[in-house]
C-alpha cells in the first residue's frame, strides 16, 4: 500500500559534539575502536539529543520539561541498547558518560525502575556546538534496533493500516534548509532560550533542520486514550510547519485542510447511532448520549458547532460581563469548560477565575451539555480506568471520535481517491497546496454522508 517508504537520507546518529568515539568504545569495552555496543550506546545518546530538542523545540510550549533532564522508559532502554542496558548505563555513569536522577525512582513514574531521568555530562556540551553527525553502521543488528525503536510506541496498540500509513507518510516529510526556514526557526529558538534560565540549548536554526531531517530515530506514537496517531509533525509549530515539504515534491508548500472547532463539533456529534459505529466500546456514554440528545440548549449547541460559530458565542458571553476575548483566547475557554475537572467548580473550591467562568459559560448558555458532560465525568468508563482521571471521560470520547473517523473513514477516502503524498494531525489533512482543493471535496462529502455537518477551513 504505502507509496513509499522511510526516507533513506536518514543515516546519521547526532551525538554530543565532544565525544570521541575511540574513548567511548574503551569505557565499554577497555580498547578503542566502534563495537556493537558503542553503536548501541551511539543511538541512546541520539535520543538524549533528539529529546532535548523535541521537548524544547518543538513542542510548541506544551512540554513541562525545559531543563536537560530528559525522560527514558524502560522499553526505550532495552530496545536501543538490549537486554543488558543496565549495566551498559552503569559504566557509563560511572565514567562521567551519563548523568542519572536517583532521586527521580522515590517518584511514583520511577518505581519499578520504568521510567528514569539522564541528562549529558557538562563536559560533552561545552562548546558551541551542541552534537555532531556520526554515520549508523550498516550492520543488520543496529539497523533492526533502530526500525523497532521506531515502532516501539504503536507495534502494541490497536493500529490498523491506515495509522500506520499516515506515519509512514509522516517520515517522508522534510524541513526546508532556507534563509527563510533558519530564520524562522532562529526565532522560536531564542524565544525558547531567552524563557528558559536553566538550560538554554546551543543550537543554531541549521542544527534544527538538520536533526529534523536527517535522524534515524524517527518515533511516532500512537496514544492508547484517544488512539491518535503522533509524529514529528504534530507538535510543531505552526510559524515553522510552513516550511514543511514531502521529500518527492520539494517545490510545494503543505497546507493543512482543518475543521472548524474540531473538539466542540466531536462532542456535538455524538449519537447513539455515531457512537455505535465508531466508539463501542465506550459503552457508558450511549445512554447518557440519549438522554440528552433532544434538550433544546443540546441541539442549539449542535448548530452552532456545525455553523462553526460556537467561539464567537463564547466571544459574546465574555464581552457581556464586560471582558474582551480574541477568539484564540476562547478556545481554551471551550476547552476547559467541555474537559475540566467540575468537582472543586461544584464544591466552591476552584481558586481560577478562568476556570469558574469557562464552567460558568457552558453551565448558563448549554445547560443541557453541562449535565451531559458532568454525567460522563462521573462514571466510572472500563476504557479510562489506567488515566485516574474519570473527569477526562468525555475528553476520550471525542478523541476517539475524532481519530475513528479519520481513520476508518477520511483517510481511506483520501487515499482511493488517488492522493498519496498527505499525513494527519489529529483533525487535519496535511497535504501539498495543489492537492488541498481535491482533498477538502473528498472529506466533505464523508462527512456529508455520515451526516455531520461541519465546516473545513485550508491552513499553512
Amino acid at each position: 500500500m504505502s507509496s513509499n517508504t522511510n526516507n533513506q537520507n536518514h543515516k546519521y546518529h547526532f551525538v554530543p559534539a565532544n565525544l570521541e568515539i575511540n574513548r567511548l568504545n574503551a569505557v565499554l569495552t577497555g580498547r578503542p575502536g566502534a563495537e556493537i555496543i558503542t553503536h548501541k550506546v551511539l543511538n541512546f545518546y541520539t535520543l538524549i539529543v533528539k529529546k532535548l530538542i523535541n521537548n524544547i523545540v518543538f513542542d510548541d510550549g506544551r512540554s513541562k520539561s525545559k531543563g536537560k533532564w530528559v525522560f527514558i522508559n524502560r522499553s526505550e532502554r532495552r530496545t536501543l541498547l538490549g537486554e543488558d542496558y543496565h549495566e551498559i548505563i552503569k559504566s557509563l555513569v560511572a565514567a562521567n558518560y551519563l548523568e542519572s536522577d536517583e532521586k527521580w525512582k522515590y517518584n511514583k513514574s520511577g518505581i519499578g525502575n520504568h521510567t528514569k531521568k539522564y541528562a549529558l555530562p557538562k563536559w560533552m556540551l561545552k562548546g558551541d556546538k551542541m552534537f555532531k553527525q556520526v554515520k549508523i553502521s550498516n550492520q543488520r543488528v543496529i539497523q533492526n534496533m533502530i526500525a523497532n525503536f521506531n515502532r516501539l510506541r504503536y507495534k502494541k496498540s490497536n493500529q490498523d493500516v491506515w495509522r500506520e500509513e499516515m506515519i509512514r507518510s509522516s517520515y517522508r516529510i522534510m524541513l526546508h534548509d532556507t534563509d527563510a526556514c533558519r530564520k524562522a526557526v532562529q526565532k522560536h529558538l531564542d524565544k525558547v532560550n531567552s524563557s528558559n534560565r536553566r538550560f538554554k540549548l546551543k543550537l543554531s536554526a541549521s542544527d534544527v533542520v538538520e536533526i529534523f531531517n536527517n535522524s534515524a530515530l524517527d518515533q511516532a506514537n500512537i496514544d492508547l486514550f484517544g488512539k491518535r496517531v503522533h509524529t514529528k509533525i504534530t507538535n510543531m509549530p505552526k510559524k515553522i510547519r510552513k516550511f514543511l515539504y514531502f521529500d518527492n515534491r520539494i517545490g510545494e508548500k503543505l497546507k493543512c485542510v482543518d475543521i472548524v472547532n474540531s473538539q466542540p463539533v466531536f462532542m456535538s456529534i455524538a449519537t447513539p447511532a455515531i457512537l455505535q459505529q465508531f466508539t463501542p466500546e465506550l459503552v457508558e456514554a450511549a445512554p447518557i448520549v440519549s438522554k440528552y440528545q433532544n434538550h433544546l440548549d443540546v441541539l442549539n449547541f449542535q448548530k452552532e458547532c456545525a455553523d462553526g460559530t460556537i467561539y464567537e458565542t463564547i466571544i459574546e458571553y465574555f464581552s457581556a460581563k464586560g471582558i474582551q476575548i480574541t477568539r484564540d483566547q476562547a478556545k481554551p475557554v471551550a476547552y476547559t469548560g467541555f474537559f475540566g475537572n467540575y468537582l472543586p467548580y461544584e464544591l466552591g473550591k476552584l481558586k481560577s477565575e478562568h476556570k469558574k467562568l469557562a464552567y460558568q459559560f457552558l453551565k448558563e448558555e448549554y445547560n443541557g451539555m453541562y449535565k451531559m458532560f458532568r454525567e460522563m465525568k462521573m462514571g466510572m468508563w472500563a476504557e479510562n480506568v489506567s488515566s485516574k482521571k474519570d473527569y477526562a471521560n468525555n475528553c476520550m470520547l471525542a478523541q476517539r471520535l475524532e481519530s475513528q473517523i479519520f481513520y476508518t473513514v477520511i483517510v481511506p477516502a483520501v487515499w482511493n481517491a488517488g492522493y498519496r503524498d498527505f499525513s494527519t494531525i489529529h483533525d487535519s489533512i496535511i497535504c501539498c497546496d495543489s492537492d488541498c482543493a481535491g482533498i477538502k471535496a473528498v472529506m466533505m462529502a464523508e462527512f456529508q454522508r455520515l451526516n455531520i455537518s461541519l465546516k473545513l477551513s485550508v491552513s499553512c
